[in-house]
């Protein structure tokens, strides 16, 4: 069994669990919580475990300014709040390198030596060379356009791409002979066009999965 679902099972079970015994005087403060609430904290435990820096950022920070609400733990407003935590990302992200500079230290202009790759774009527009096997990206209210390709130096026959795009179009470019593996990206009041082709059989696979909220999300050969 995988850890990660291991780790979710339990969540949902302990989930249910306080659900049960939320009537107990001494759990009184669970009704305190709604269902958006406890939806959100779930979010956030499965981009942690999938190690998706930023995706987790956002689900944190919905989290806190909810149990902010309904708690009033701390005295700020909830747009302080969202900011700060916010500075805070961006200082860790800065301080332990989330963005995978290469080894020199100067970003080229593909991550040649980023086997994993984290991209966050908000209210923007960026463009990515990537030369990678794993991609963990948000993008919101923003255009993201990555090339994606494999490095010789990895030894591998696919790329993954776990995404949450919303507000926004992100368009993933990948070679003509490419095979895109299934339909993992679902959409609410958006569009794709992310669904499984088989050009060459040897050929190496993008595998998408994630989330478009009332954006677009597309891939294109070139």
């Amino acid at each position: 069994m995988k850890v990660k679902n291991v780790i979710g099972g339990l969540l949902l079970i302990g989930l249910a669990v306080l659900l049960v015994i939320g009537d107990s005087s001494w759990l009184g403060w669970i009704h305190n919580i709604d269902f958006f609430t406890v939806f959100w904290a779930v979010l956030f435990v499965y981009a942690v475990v999938k190690r998706s820096f930023w995706t987790a950022v956002v689900f944190f920070a919905i989290v806190a300014t909810d149990l902010n609400d309904s708690f009033h733990i701390l005295t700020v407003n909830n747009l302080t709040l969202v900011i700060a935590i916010f500075l805070i990302a961006a200082g860790i992200a800065m301080i332990f390198n989330v963005q995978g500079k290469n080894d020199s230290g100067i970003r080229e202009k593909y991550d040649v030596d980023a086997s994993d790759v984290d991209i966050f774009n908000i209210f923007g527009t960026t463009t990515r060379y990537l030369h990678t096997k794993d991609i963990d990206m948000m993008s919101l209210f923003g255009t993201t356009k990555l090339y994606v390709n494999i490095n010789d130096d990895l030894t591998t026959d696919y790329v993954d791409v776990d995404m949450l795009n919303a507000f926004g179009t992100t368009i993933l470019y990948i070679p003509q002979s490419w095979n895109i593996d299934g339909d993992g990206v679902v959409s609410l009041f958006g569009s794709d066009n992310v669904y499984g082709t088989k050009n060459q059989t040897d050929a190496p696979s993008i595998r998408v999965q994630g989330l478009n909220l009332f954006g677009s999300v597309k891939i294109k050969r070139i």
